[in-house]
């Protein structure tokens, strides 16, 4: 909340409103004095009562003039009115004090304002104006406040506001609260607000540690119509006395800030009740630190957006104000003593704007990209149906195990129809089965038949051996590590990395007798098309060190996330579209273009088959036993780019217009007729992405393993891993059916 009066200039107002009275009481005098005159006195009389109306009009802009913002409703133009009425008080001040002369006080040159803003009031008439009535103050809106009374000095333990929401009995409780009726209470919320300071009461959220939290108002005695909020004094306010310079004690206003229904309509008001902390209030350990009360004082220009006053008072007379100053028991509010709120706004309602705003900002923005990213995917997707006929020369490798359902539903088809893509004399066929449990060597065979029929090279390796085998075998080599229950187990990506090694077999072969391949498709057991190849295959335009496809086995999901690094050598953040948590590879995702990653597998690789027949040929391995012991784990094909020399000058990239399954199923939910990602999806994915970058966790992943590595390279000196980005802090081990984690 912020106070527009500053505190001279409110004094010099209370100046002038005693030096009216004192002159209003000398005219008094005088015309005691003047009674034989009749016509004079009548003149005189209705000077006075014109002097008097003026100056009670006054107090009340000065003291009650209330701004209530409607939630549902803008009005246009805010700030002009303020302006407005602001100019209008000075003008009426300065009528008033024409019939001053004489007098000492002189009307102020200088604006009544802070932050630049004139004061005027060109709708004065209409504003709200707090009432007493028999000692209970009408506020601008539902509540009725008991106690305190306006500028009562105060102090002692607690600050203690009463507050009737009963309308004095003319509103039943509780069934003002049901969200039906017409005329209702939505909540309360009071705030302790100077010049200086905005210290929240009450509200809904208890802050830490903080003794003197008050809950909502209105969930106070739920069986009494009044509620009594009972605050204790924060730290700052303990003394006695107005304080020092310094000091935060002083002239407050408790501000209550309502939000209610009257009639049908939604409203939000704030209304001051002046007082004064000069009482003495002792120390306590119940007093906590001001500053975890405090809220942010806001400028004028920042908080009066979008206002208007309530049309009246609900519970006076017709709902309008009534202010009778000649009763005992009616009189307007004033707070000549403090220097008074002009206009106040909700701290609240300003939240909610800014709120609003940045929504409807963010909400444009994300549609804008919605829009960008769906029709890019959905363009470029349909490009990949009409991709060049690849001229190269292909080495296919395929490890399988216990795969027999997806050879007989997809894959075996979908590898006969490559080879007609490609063309049988471009592509040699390397597949190396390893000791299935299913049916998966009678599905190998038929395929060999059908390949034999076609008449494509190829080199189909049936393995006996089965997983149950290799656990019997003894524990000699590399490959191997005792887990914390003492077995010595065989490591499950060692073995894969053995495997895979023995699909390039035959590539070795071919190389001596003079035959060459120009790139390697490496293929999962997965469902593709012929076309999804060939868009992998020309990735980039070719030029690469890998091209990776995007894998699902349960959409939306991506499935490998154990090879998986973005462009910085992090895994993703997550396994729903946008993936990556740095910049290159999540703008490159956006666009549908070859993302660059660090490390890749996702189903189906390409890659230069080069290395793979150098002097000192590229295989597939697994990190060190030793280091493996730290409960560490790399996969070998993420290390295969480590240790790729291509791989730094080529680079290595993922396509998202690559997307193979597990399933027909998957692959399905991946290739629809229209977008594969809905604009939900699209949303979604934009902000989980935003969010999970500002958290810390997979960099304490990261740390952890670190460390680890730290552990063991200060073990020896010749102990070094390139690969540091491909490791995660796992154990995994071979399984009879399969592997387990340790």
């Amino acid at each position: 909340m912020v106070h527009q009066l500053s505190s001279y200039r409110a004094r010099e107002i209370d100046a002038q409103f005693q030096n009216l009275d004192n002159r209003l009481d000398q005219v008094s005098e005088d015309l005691e004095r003047a009674e034989g005159n009749a016509t004079a006195l009548q003149d005189v009389q209705r000077a006075i009562q014109k002097d008097r109306r003026d100056l009670q009009d006054l107090r009340q802009i000065v003291v009650a003039v209330e701004y209530n913002l409607q939630r549902q409703k803008h009005l246009a133009g805010p700030g002009d009115r303020v302006k407005g009425l602001l100019r209008n008080m000075e003008k009426m001040l300065a009528a008033v004090m024409q019939g001053t002369k004489g007098s000492q006080v002189q009307t102020s040159k200088a604006p009544i304002s802070e932050g630049g803003l004139e004061y005027n009031n060109n709708r004065f008439g209409n504003m709200v104006n707090f009432t007493i009535v028999n000692g209970q103050i009408y506020t601008p809106g539902l509540a009725i406040v008991d106690a305190p009374q306006p500028n009562t000095p105060l102090g002692g333990d607690n600050l203690q506001v009463a507050i009737d929401v009963s309308g004095n009995g003319q509103l039943p409780w509780p069934a003002s609260t049901k969200p039906d009726s017409s005329t209702r209470f939505h909540d309360i919320t009071l705030f302790l607000t100077s010049e200086s300071h905005n210290f929240t009461i009450s509200n809904g959220t208890k802050p830490a540690s903080n003794t003197s939290y008050v809950g909502p108002v209105l969930d106070l005695e739920p069986s009494s119509t009044v509620k009594h909020v009972n605050w204790i004094w924060p730290e700052c306010l303990v003394g006695d006395g107005s304080g020092s310079k310094d000091s935060a004690r002083g002239a407050y206003n408790i501000s209550m800030h309502q939000s209610f229904r009257w009639n049908g309509t939604d409203y939000y008001t704030v209304f001051d009740l002046p007082i004064s902390v000069t009482n003495s209030i002792s120390k306590s350990d119940d007093r906590i630190d001001c500053d975890l009360l405090e809220n942010k004082l806001l400028s004028a220009a920042e908080i009066d957006k979008s206002s208007d006053s309530l049309p009246g008072q609900p519970w006076v007379e017709d709902g309008v104000s009534t202010t009778v100053s000649s009763s005992n028991a009616t009189q307007t509010g004033a707070a000549s003593s403090l220097p008074m709120t002009i206009f106040s706004a909700s701290r609240r309602v300003l939240r909610n704007r800014i709120a609003r705003a940045l929504i409807i900002i963010f909400a444009i923005w994300n549609l804008v990209e919605i829009h960008v990213i769906q029709r890019r995917i959905y363009e470029i997707d349909h490009v990949l149906r009409h991709r060049p006929q690849n001229q190269e020369r292909i080495y296919i490798a395929s490890i399988n195990w216990n795969n027999e359902l997806i050879l007989r539903s997809h894959w075996s088809k979908a590898l006969t129809q490559l080879v007609l893509k490609l063309g049988r004399e471009n592509v040699f066929i390397s597949i190396y089965e390893s000791g299935s449990y299913d049916n998966t060597k009678g599905a190998l065979r038929e395929l060999d038949w059908e390949l034999e029929r076609m008449r494509v090279p190829r080199n189909i390796t049936l393995s006996p051996v089965t997983h149950e085998d290799e656990l019997a075998a003894p524990a000699r080599g590399e490959g191997w590590i005792r887990t914390p229950d003492g077995k010595k187990q065989l490591r499950r990506v060692p073995y894969l990395a053995r495997i895979r090694n023995l699909s390039l077999l035959p590539l070795q072969d071919l190389a001596r007798q003079g035959i060459t391949f120009d790139k390697i498709l490496f293929l999962n057991d997965v469902v593709f098309t012929p076309n999804d190849v060939l868009g992998l295959l020309n990735t980039n335009d070719g030029e690469y060190a890998a091209a990776c496809s995007l894998d699902f086995s349960k959409p939306p999901n991506h499935y490998d996330t154990f090879a998986l690094r973005d462009s910085k050598g992090h895994e993703p953040i997550m396994q729903t579209w946008p993936y990556f948590s740095s910049a290159a590879s999540r703008d490159a995702i956006k666009n549908m273009s070859p993302v660059p990653v660090a490390s890749c597998w996702n189903g189906m690789v390409a890659m230069p088959a080069s290395p793979f027949i150098a002097s000192e040929p590229l295989r597939f391995r697994g990190i060190p036993d030793s280091l493996a012991k730290y409960h560490l784990e790399g996969s070998e094909c993420c290390l295969i780019h480590i240790d790729n020399p291509l791989s730094i000058e080529k680079g290595v990239y993922l396509n998202p217009l690559v997307r193979v399954g597990y399933s027909g199923a998957a692959y399905a939910a991946i290739h629809p007729m229209m977008n594969w990602l809905s604009a939900k999806r699209v949303l979604q994915g934009l902000w989980v992405n935003q969010l999970r970058r500002l958290g810390i966790t997979s960099w304490l992943k990261e740390v952890i393993v670190r460390r680890r590595l730290d552990s063991w390279r200060a073990l020896n000196i010749g102990n070094e891993e390139r690969g540091e980005l491909c490791i995660i802090n796992e154990m995994q081990v071979l399984h009879r059916y399969g592997w387990a984690h340790v």
